[in-house]
């Protein structure tokens, strides 16, 4: 049987004249092509959750802050050596509080292209620079 998991995430700016995002960095994976790895915070969805309540329940469980959901920017589809198929829609969205939580950090638009991200990542962030 092959499943699919329905993953949010959070393309989280902050814009205090220079335009930075909030990328959370995994250390360790199952999946060995995710580990060392920066990507948008995020995670799964429930069974019969909104995609927007999905991502403030992540945000609010894994980072501990409020966030504000604005609009789809992105949509991924990716498949994992583990089989693992993951299905992941992208939102902008903004947080409260905005200093990094721990495993977390801020980066320039423009230097998302000089760190190793998890598929989907850049182009959800382009998504997010082309308006």
């Amino acid at each position: 049987m092959i499943k699919i998991f329905p993953i949010v995430a959070g393309v989280i700016v902050k814009s205090n004249g220079i335009k930075e995002v909030l990328l959370r960095y995994r250390a360790e994976d199952e999946s060995p092509e995710a580990e060392q790895m920066w990507e948008c915070p995020g995670g799964r969805i429930k069974y019969r959750e909104d995609p927007g309540q999905a991502l403030e329940r992540e945000i609010r469980e894994e980072l501990g802050y409020r966030v504000t959901v604005k609009k789809l920017l992105h949509a991924q589809s990716n498949v994992y050596s583990s089989g693992k198929h993951y299905v992941v829609l992208y939102y902008e969205c903004s947080i409260w509080p905005q200093h990094a939580p721990d495993g977390c950090r801020w980066f320039r638009l423009d230097d998302i292209l000089e760190v190793p991200t998890l598929p989907g990542t850049r182009e959800a962030v382009n998504a997010y620079k082309r308006g």
